[in-house]
């Protein structure tokens, strides 16, 4: 199943890089769509940037939008040199 799959990458990915928000809310998304919606919640980092997943999650739907378009993950920080 591609939901489990992407479950079984994200969780690796969370063990490689652990404290990383933007990957730990990737697991909470996985896990939310194999509907572990109660272990996303517990993943899900603190944040007004998740309150959407957040409500969703608690009424046991899985994300609709894997972040939101104004989402800093879509600004990516300078390299450092």
């Amino acid at each position: 199943d591609l939901h489990e799959g992407n479950l079984d990458l994200a969780r690796q990915l969370a063990e490689a890089v652990p404290g990383n928000e933007t990957v730990a809310a990737s697991l909470a998304m996985a896990l939310a769509a194999v509907g572990q919606f109660d272990e996303a919640l517990r993943v899900l980092p603190d944040g007004d940037r998740y309150d959407h997943n957040r409500s969703r999650y608690a009424a046991g739907l899985p994300a609709d939008l894997p972040w939101r378009p104004d989402d800093p993950v879509f600004r990516p920080a300078p390299i450092q040199r």
